[in-house]
């Protein structure tokens, strides 16, 4: 077997968890390891990150770091665990980034910049599909499930009306929310649409229905998880920027966000049902709030200016 099909997560989180249980550590204490690894594995997985212990480098850490919820001391905790565990692994990478806690900025790690995104925009423009995911990512904010599930009516739909359904979470072909879509995404999907009819016309096969569909031994077939992780990896590596699907749904997010969307609408355009999942999302930093606090210090000038000017004893 090759070397990095045995040295996955899934494979070496037993064997530490073994290690630790002769080291006669507390049971809690090694379920409790164990939690926190299968959910590093997990939002490394979804994010198109390596689960190759030894591979893991100071993005992937951050990208887990962000992703954690509660206290700074557990979060503490969690990294402390995901070190030791890579450093079972032979990867000291955790130990030389020398964190410390508590961290008041989220990283960029999960967060692509406008620069980047324009970058990969271009360069996407070249090729009908890829032009089309990173609009559906970046611009309609769709789950990765939401693409796979977008059939052809689905998108003359939009073309049509400037409506786009999204079926995204959930069993029987997921829970829809519809919204108008961006002014450009009518016509990427038409460019699309006019791409896939030729490649349907070369292989000469039933149409599958899928909107976004590829070419296997001559018949079309839909994307999965994997084959969309890899088409963007690919891409990714070509143009030399690190991103994974999912960052593109969080950094268009947080570019509507910055245009001043207010964020009831923001949670709308997401799909999300809470708010504060919406705020993880966008990603709140400490340069934010320097931007907050300098309109808000302009508002008082404002006020000030325009407002009636009263004294105490027009007050009384």
């Amino acid at each position: 077997m090759p070397y990095q099909e045995r040295d996955t997560f899934q494979r070496r989180i037993p064997e530490y968890l073994s290690t630790m249980a002769t080291r006669r550590l507390s049971e809690s204490y090694i379920q409790e390891s164990k939690r926190v690894l299968i959910k590093a594995h997990d939002l490394l997985k979804r994010e198109g990150r390596t689960t190759i212990p030894r591979e893991i480098v100071p993005a992937d850490v951050l990208a887990y770091l962000d992703s954690i919820q509660g206290r700074a001391k557990y979060r503490e905790q969690c990294i402390i665990t995901l070190g030791q565990f890579l450093r079972h692994c032979g990867n000291p990478v955790v130990q030389e980034m020398n964190l410390r806690f508590p961290r008041d900025q989220t990283s960029k790690a999960n967060w692509l910049e406008p620069e980047q995104i324009a970058y990969l925009r271009s360069q996407a423009r070249k090729d009908p599909k890829l032009n089309l995911i990173l609009e559906l990512g970046f611009n309609c904010f769709a789950r990765r499930i939401g693409i796979q599930r977008l059939t052809t009516a689905d998108a003359l739909a939009c073309v049509n009306t400037g409506l786009l359904t999204l079926r995204e979470k959930g069993p029987m072909g997921g829970q829809a929310r519809t919204f108008y879509c961006h002014p450009d995404t009518p016509g990427v999907i038409e460019e699309y649409l006019e791409y896939r009819a030729g490649l349907l016309e070369r292989v000469c096969c039933q149409d599958p229905g899928n909107l976004l569909i590829y070419t296997k031994g001559g018949e079309p077939r839909g994307y999965t998880d994997n084959g969309l992780d890899r088409l963007l990896r690919r891409f990714s590596e070509k143009v030399g920027i690190d991103f994974a699907y999912h960052t593109m749904r969080r950094s268009g997010l947080r570019e509507i966000f910055k245009a001043k969307v207010d964020l009831p609408t923001i949670q709308k355009l997401a799909g999300h049902q809470q708010i504060d999942m919406t705020v993880r999302y966008i990603g709140i930093r400490l340069s934010d709030t320097q931007v907050a606090m300098e309109q808000y210090s302009e508002y008082q000038r404002q006020a000030v200016k325009s407002g009636p000017v009263l004294n105490v004893q027009q007050v009384a």
